[in-house]
């Protein structure tokens, strides 16, 4: 059973990210994220919209990361939209990760995608390799799914009053 070790740094703090990697005291690859966060806005229901999420490896050695997990309640609502996976990230190096966001339902959406990636010879190894002796990150996704017309900011649309400061006649 791997040792799961917390990493913290000045940017971590800030914006409350631990990095999690495993203390066998070999080299490892040291996941972290652009954000914490990935917001969508405001999504008409069935309509799309893409976001990328920037992943970076901060370890000393290549890392293999498998296709991301999307979980939680409205996970349905998010896509990773990259479909070329696993994907070989160098010690140092950075990618990108296009993301999905398709509402099904009116209100606020929210799910996690979870990253895991492991040294790069370990993963392509066949039976028994495991990402669970790299690293990991989960990163928040969060989207507002509207009915057509809910925009909050037009007259007349049945969900706004007219001079309430949310909206403008006319526009």
């Amino acid at each position: 059973m791997a040792r799961i070790c917390a990493r913290f740094d000045v940017v971590g703090l800030l914006l409350g990210l631990v990095l999690l990697s495993s203390c066998s005291g070999a080299e490892l690859p040291i996941l972290s994220s652009s954000s914490p966060l990935v917001d969508f806005g405001e999504v008409v229901l069935g309509e799309s919209v893409e976001a990328t999420l920037t992943l970076a490896n901060q370890g000393n050695v290549d890392a293999e990361i498998v296709l991301p997990i999307v979980s939680g309640a409205d996970g349905a609502d998010f896509v990773v939209a990259d479909a070329q996976w696993p994907v070989t990230l160098a010690a140092g190096a950075s990618t990108e990760i296009a993301l999905s966001f398709t509402p099904t339902r009116s209100g606020t959406l929210t799910a996690v995608i979870e990253i895991s990636a492991g040294l790069a010879s370990a993963l392509s190894g066949g039976a028994g390799a495991s990402a669970s002796s790299g690293a990991s990150l989960a990163v928040g996704l969060v989207g507002t799914g509207l009915q057509a017309g809910d925009d909050d900011d037009s007259a007349g649309d049945g969900d706004d009053t007219v001079g309430d400061k949310d909206d403008t006649v006319g526009d």
